[in-house]
């Protein structure tokens, strides 16, 4: 359904009690395209302990190794900024947001391939965050949203 999926597409948030409704202003299918940076794969190094080349493996307390990811969060982001100076700040923080909360499964003992497929969203009915009642959290905001999470209406 994704895929079907374009700017200008009336979508709601599927799996939800209140889909809501918004219309669909942009869609970037990969952000590692956009940014002409693989933030793919600086993120998994940030967060995948089972990779080779994980950047933490001698971190002591949890709370320095979320300084320290918290630091080459921004340094990427910098440096994508300082090539790039009309990319959407909004889209790529959601990048890092989304994936920390939904790819590390397991207190980071699991890690997925992050999520590159978002798409920025015009709220104009709130869908709810999984109750019976729509989430005041999206009320006439344009969020940039995971394109997964979506469906045409």
């Amino acid at each position: 359904m994704a895929n079907k999926i374009k700017a200008g597409s009336l979508v709601c948030m599927k799996n939800r009690k209140v889909g809501g409704q918004g219309l669909v202003l942009d869609r970037i299918k990969d952000i590692n395209q956009y940014t002409e940076f693989d933030l793919s794969t600086a993120w998994l190094q940030l967060y995948d302990k089972s990779r080779e080349d994980y950047q933490f493996k001698l971190v002591g307390p949890y709370s320095s190794l979320w300084a320290m990811r918290d630091d080459i969060k921004r340094s990427i982001k910098q440096t994508i900024y300082e090539n790039h100076t009309n990319l959407d700040k909004q889209l790529i923080n959601e990048f890092f947001s989304w994936n920390a909360a939904y790819r590390c499964l397991k207190e980071g003992n699991k890690v997925l391939d992050p999520n590159i497929d978002f798409c920025l969203v015009r709220w104009w009915k709130n869908p709810s965050d999984h109750t019976s009642e729509p989430a005041t959290y999206y009320k006439g905001k344009t969020i940039w949203t995971c394109s997964g999470l979506l469906k045409n209406l």
